[in-house]
């Protein structure tokens, strides 16, 4: 098994006001371990299914041993 960091950005609120529009937008970031970079992706999205968003984001995998930072 791998160690994986995953992460996704969501919106999680919009509202417009008098000079453009407001956005809330939060980070999702899950350490997963999996055999693979789909496995990882796919166990991230059914570890998160339960956050309310407006919009997800493209989904970021990334093997832990392999980041030279976090």
């Amino acid at each position: 098994m791998k160690t994986f960091i995953v992460y996704q950005l969501v919106v999680e609120k919009k509202k417009m006001t008098q000079h453009g529009e407001d956005i809330v937008i939060n980070a999702i970031v899950r350490k997963v371990k999996a055999k693979s970079e789909e496995e990882a992706m796919g166990k991230f999205i059914i570890g998160t299914k339960e956050v309310e968003a407006i919009q997800r984001l493209e989904i970021v995998c990334a093997e832990l041993s392999r980041l030279k930072s976090l």
